[in-house]
């Protein structure tokens, strides 16, 4: 008799636990989601940083040669 109470209090426990772990298994599962998608955006944000400083670069000759140009021509 013993037994079977145990394992009612086993069963009913496993119970309630899957039950409290539903919502917090959706929850990451949408946070995993989102992790993804926010790598992605920090990515294109790297790329775009980085493409940034190649125009940077190229306006600073493009300066330069401007200013050569000037000093040249006088």
């Amino acid at each position: 008799m013993i037994w079977w109470v145990l394992a009612g209090v086993v069963v009913l426990s496993l119970v309630v636990l899957a039950i409290a772990l539903v919502p917090v298994l959706k929850r990451l599962v949408r946070l995993r989601s989102e992790m993804t998608a926010l790598q992605a955006r920090a990515a294109e944000g790297e790329a775009l940083r980085l493409r940034l400083e190649e125009l940077t670069a190229d306006a600073q000759i493009v300066r330069e040669r401007l200013e050569n140009f000037r000093t040249d021509s006088r």
